[in-house]
């Protein structure tokens, strides 16, 4: 049976066990995940034949092709593209000049480069998805979810297929936004629209066009269940908001306009339900009791942590949500009392016994703590000696440190959406004081964590949040996005230091050297691509495009007042020579044909109203 360029063999062994073969080269693999990314590499050697574009009108198959070449072909934001309508124009004065073609030479050799990268990549990636411990999907859930979807059964049936969607959907939410219990999944059946959901989101990430198209229609059925829910069910289950978190996610980041719309009206009333459960602090109790009521205290505790996690990711997602698409920070004060995720030895224990065995180790007092406490520590209002807390809980926990640095963030989007009658000038530049206070403090104990932990992806993503929010002190992004052209953009804010003094020192060469951090992260291929969070690559357009501002602002600067006030909190970015501004044009129209490139080569129309804005930019459309 063929299926989407490869065949399905039927092996000797086991039904558990199915085999897969690539179509090019008949290699064999038993899963079909890994065959996916073995594909990768025939098609980009497909793709490296392909006779490059410079076209800069609005991308095709054959642009896309090109770029796909000139960029990573393993990065993949599983993200999708839509047309720009009119929109005025956006400048960063002589920023737009034009730069000299680049030459054979040069784009033969970074071809080459680029080949090299790709064979470590996939190699990562191999690797992870051998060692990621997915389970199988058992053959009652698959029965259960071809009854519940009967108009889907000709892309259902296919139970191999499915199962490599669901490997990579779970290996994601693993990875990013950790609230499915992976441990207890054989002892607590998932429902079929959650299984559902996690296959449309792995096949969103596939770099197969097929499973793309396969996620859409996953996709179209999966919100009609969900207008389903809304009108029978006054309190959406766990699993439903499960199920809306996901899809909000993929229609936020790699779906259409039309689908991005519907998200946001997920999101409000996902945000609404979640209000009104306020989950409590879990339980740490596992003293003595027989094996059969052990498992039912664990199964009690993984639903309620799930939980847990669920309305911190809900809270990760608004603070992108606000800073990448100018929506108003939505009220979330009430997720400040949230008990804090717990750690992940205990999380991922695997076993009843594994589990009572970590409960043994923590303190009483761990189960108690909030969100609350731990943002008051870091903006200086509690005893200094819960300090001692926030770093115990750092070195262990990355999900931890992005819940943190995502606070800090949202204090400091509300800050800069709140009516400038209800905040004087005085008043807001001592909270932007303290922002800097707990940002400062953040790193601090960011440093105490070690080099593995680093590679995590939630930790890159944390430490890219923590860069951008240093930049949101100074930067009013959503004027920059109005000025820029992009539709959804709405002027709902002011940033923390905009007149008078505050403007003289707006962040000087800190500020770019923030923003120079934030892309060497993103654009980092160093790690596994089809897990990096969807929302990074539109992270990767804004700060190029506070960039190209940012460096008018330097220039402006220079001329007024050449000697910058430094703040403490990014002495650890001190540069050690005087900022070239000329190098620094040269490298913003670099780095933004780079970011062009990547969405263009993406499939999600947000990403390609950005990448257009980028190429009226660097075509020499005149600025601001």
């Amino acid at each position: 049976m063929a299926v989407a360029g490869y065949n399905v063999i039927t092996p000797i062994a086991t039904d558990k066990q199915r085999a897969f073969a690539c179509y090019f080269c008949n290699r064999q693999f038993t899963r079909n995940d890994l065959l996916q990314v073995h594909l990768r590499r025939h098609e980009s050697r497909t793709l490296d034949n392909t006779e490059p574009q410079r076209d800069p009108t609005p991308p095709h198959q054959g642009h896309r092709d090109a770029l796909l070449r000139k960029t990573n072909p393993l990065w993949n934001g599983g993200l999708s593209p839509t047309t720009f309508h009119g929109r005025p124009t956006f400048a960063a004065s002589n920023v737009t000049e034009l730069l000299d073609p680049i030459s054979f030479e040069e784009e033969s050799s970074f071809r080459n480069a680029n080949l090299q990268r790709q064979e470590s990549i996939t190699t990562l990636e191999n690797a992870y998805l051998e060692a990621y411990e997915a389970p199988q999907i058992p053959n009652q859930s698959h029965r259960s979810l071809m009854e519940e979807f009967p108009e889907l059964n000709h892309i259902l049936k296919d139970k191999g297929a499915m199962q490599g969607y669901f490997e990579y959907g779970l290996a994601y939410l693993d990875v990013n936004m950790p609230f499915v219990h992976v441990p207890t999944l054989h002892i607590l059946p998932i429902s079929s629209p959650l299984l559902l959901a996690i296959c449309c989101l792995g096949a969103i990430l596939s770099p197969i066009s097929d499973a793309k198209q396969t996620a859409r229609i996953f996709e179209q059925r999966i919100l009609l269940q969900i207008q389903s829910v809304i009108l029978t069910e006054p309190e959406p289950s766990d699993d439903s908001l499960r199920v809306m978190v996901i899809i909000e996610y993929i229609g936020h980041y790699s779906s259409t306009s039309e689908q991005h719309r519907i998200a946001n009206l997920i999101h409000e009333m996902v945000i609404k339900h979640v209000q009104r459960k306020r989950p409590l602090p879990q339980s740490y109790d596992a003293g003595e009791c027989d094996e059969e009521s052990l498992n039912g205290r664990w199964r009690t505790w993984a639903q309620h942590e799930a939980f847990i996690r669920l309305v911190h990711c809900l809270f990760l997602n608004n603070t992108l949500h606000s800073i990448h698409f100018t929506y108003p920070n939505l009220p979330l004060a009430s997720l400040l009392k949230l008990p804090l995720p717990c750690s992940p030895k205990l999380w991922n224990a695997k076993s009843p016994n594994e589990w009572k065995r970590e409960i043994s180790q923590i303190k009483p007092e761990e189960g108690t703590r909030h969100l609350q406490t731990s943002m008051r520590i870091l903006l200086g209002d509690a005893q200094m000696s819960g300090n001692r807390i926030v770093r115990e809980d750092f070195e262990e926990n990355p999900f931890y440190m992005y819940i943190l640095i995502q606070g800090i963030a949202s204090a400091v989007i509300e800050l800069n959406q709140a009516m400038p009658s209800t905040s004087s000038n005085a008043v807001r530049l001592l909270k932007s004081a303290d922002f800097k206070a707990a940002l400062a403090q953040w790193w601090e104990h960011f440093n105490t964590i070690d080099d593995k932990m680093r590679e995590e992806e939630m930790t890159i993503s944390a430490l890219i949040s923590y860069h951008f929010t240093y930049i949101l002190l100074y930067m009013d992004v959503n004027r920059i996005a109005m000025a820029a052209g992009i539709p959804h953009a709405r002027d709902n804010a002011n940033p923390l230091e905009l007149e008078g003094e505050a403007q003289a020192n707006s962040g000087g060469e800190q500020v770019y050297l923030h923003l120079l951090k934030v892309l060497e992260l993103c654009l980092d291929e160093q790690h596994k691509p089809s897990l990096r969070p969807l929302h990074r690559g539109y992270t990767e357009f804004l700060t190029v495009l506070i960039y190209s501002v940012h460096l008018t602002e330097l220039e402006y600067q220079k001329i007024q007042q050449p000697d910058r006030h430094r703040d403490r909190t990014g002495e650890h970015l001190q540069p050690t020579t005087p900022l070239d501004l000329n190098t620094m044009k040269i490298d913003v129209h670099k780095t933004m044909r780079t970011v062009r490139d990547r969405l263009v080569c993406n499939s999600w129309e947000l990403g390609q109203e950005a990448s257009q804005v980028l190429d009226s930019i660097l075509g020499g459309t005149s600025l601001i």
